[in-house]
């Protein structure tokens, strides 16, 4: 008999042995958290009664359920925090209308500020003749008032300031840089 063939014959049987194995294993942990949750269940029901201790589990039976070691309900009624009293609703309220308040003057104080810029707006283009630039149709620049030479100009500024020509290479150089 070859070594595959004895492994072959006995694979499927390894399967099914861990299969087994565990299918119980979970029926049993099902099982043991059932009863522990019984077992809270009396605890909570009769708070009178001094509490059982648990029987002592071995280590494959044993689970710690994180909720009974940091019980944070009692945690968050025993602990005060330093500089913390208790706010009343009033002082809340004292504190929000105040707010509200503060805000109301912010913002009647930035209304005041922007019809002020409309009117210094509206005066320097008087002065200067220019038309004025208004919110709604956004920011004239008269592009058919430029020369020749100052379109170069911008060009040659929009090229240095730009993005540098190393980080936009040409197609030809990028691929010769592929192949090469």
């Amino acid at each position: 008999m070859n070594v595959f063939d004895l492994f072959s014959s006995l694979l499927p049987f390894i399967i099914i042995v861990g299969g087994l194995i565990s299918f119980f294993g979970r029926m049993t942990k099902e099982n043991n958290e059932k009863q522990q949750q019984q077992q809270r269940q009396r605890q909570q029901t009769s708070p009178g009664q001094p509490q059982q201790e648990p029987k002592a589990e071995t280590a494959n039976e044993k689970q710690i359920d994180w909720r009974d070691l940091f019980n944070t309900d009692e945690f968050e009624q025993k602990t005060s925090w330093p500089g913390s009293e208790p706010v009343k609703a009033s002082e809340v309220e004292q504190q929000n209308s105040d707010l509200k308040q503060e805000q109301e003057r912010q913002r009647e104080k930035k209304r005041k500020l922007d019809e002020r810029l409309k009117k210094i707006r509206k005066r320097s283009s008087a002065q200067s003749g220019e038309p004025v630039a208004s919110e709604s149709n956004g920011l004239n620049l008269q592009f058919d008032q430029i020369s020749n030479k100052e379109a170069m100009k911008g060009v040659v500024w929009a090229e240095v300031l730009g993005r540098p020509r190393a980080r936009q290479p040409h197609q030809t150089f990028v691929r010769n840089r592929r192949n090469g």
